[in-house]
């Protein structure tokens, strides 16, 4: 009996480590903040707001070394004075270290898994928002040396899935 094309090829990932891990611990990062300065909780109808916020602080801080979080906008708590709060590179580079282990992890057991060395891939493409952290960068470089640039990665997956899919039938 003939396999699959999804028997044959595998993608290989943790489908639990992506942008809204990242997210989270900027979520809670801020939520604290938010408890420790005013002394209360987010109110719940506002925490889509906050959320808002925290991932457009993640996307800016890919082009930029600091950003500020105005915590009153996003929670909607104001008059006496204004939460604002500096979150630099550096600080969410800390609070995201574990899940940037995990990537550096998934990558090494990966080739482990597949029988080889970072010297025996030509190639790394990096997708999805992630691949824009500079920090998420410099790990797969430490591994695998400098991810492909200039490449549409959308484009590039589909045309790989639909490569992969052809490859198995042309084998039947």
């Amino acid at each position: 009996m003939s396999k699959g094309w999804l028997d044959i090829f595998h993608e290989k990932h943790d489908a639990f480590l992506g942008g809204d891990d990242f997210d989270d611990v900027i979520m809670e990062y801020l939520v604290n903040e938010f408890q420790r300065i005013e002394g209360i909780d987010v109110p719940e109808d506002k925490l889509i707001l906050l959320r808002q916020e925290d991932e457009l602080a993640k996307i800016n801080l890919s082009n930029t070394s600091e950003v500020v979080v105005d915590l009153s906008y996003a929670t909607g708590v104001s008059g006496k004075k204004l939460v604002k709060i500096t979150l630099t590179r550096s600080k969410f580079e800390t609070l995201v270290n574990l899940l940037i282990e995990r990537t550096r992890n998934l990558c090494k057991s990966c080739l482990k898994e597949a029988g080889l060395t970072a010297k025996d891939v030509d190639e790394v493409l990096l997708v999805g928002g992630m691949a824009r952290v500079p920090k998420v960068q410099e790990v797969v470089t430490e591994i695998f040396g400098s991810p492909r640039s200039g490449v549409n990665a959308d484009e590039a997956v589909a045309l790989g899935a639909t490569t992969a899919i052809q490859a198995w039938l042309v084998s039947q």
